[in-house]
């Protein structure tokens, strides 16, 4: 497994310039001020900053454009509480040159 994958943490993407067949990200996506470290896995700010420079600059780090994904996982808590709508979501995965191939819904539930 270790030789086939390889995880790298950076501010979004390395400055290396390296480039990946897939990009995973669970990105904050509940609006709020952001007052500790802890907060900012959970909040972005109020213009989505982390998720919009994500979405906006994925496709220039993945390795080929046909082949290659981008994976976003996502809690649909700020849509359900009417701070985030679905429509915002996608068109900054329109404005990033990306498309939705697949959507996965699951229920949290409890071990």
């Amino acid at each position: 497994f270790d030789s086939k994958v390889q995880v790298v943490q950076a501010d979004l993407f390395p400055v290396d310039g390296t480039k990946a067949d897939l990009i995973v990200s669970n990105p904050p996506w509940i609006p709020g001020r952001i007052d500790s470290w802890l907060d900012r896995a959970i909040y972005d700010d109020n213009d989505l900053s982390f998720l919009r420079r994500f979405l906006l600059n994925a496709k220039n780090h993945l390795k080929s454009k046909q082949h290659s994904e981008v994976w976003l996982l996502l809690s649909n808590l700020a849509e359900l509480l009417g701070l985030r709508s679905r429509k915002d979501l996608m068109e900054m995965i329109k404005a990033g040159s990306l498309e939705v191939v697949d959507v996965y819904h699951t229920r949290a539930a409890d071990p």
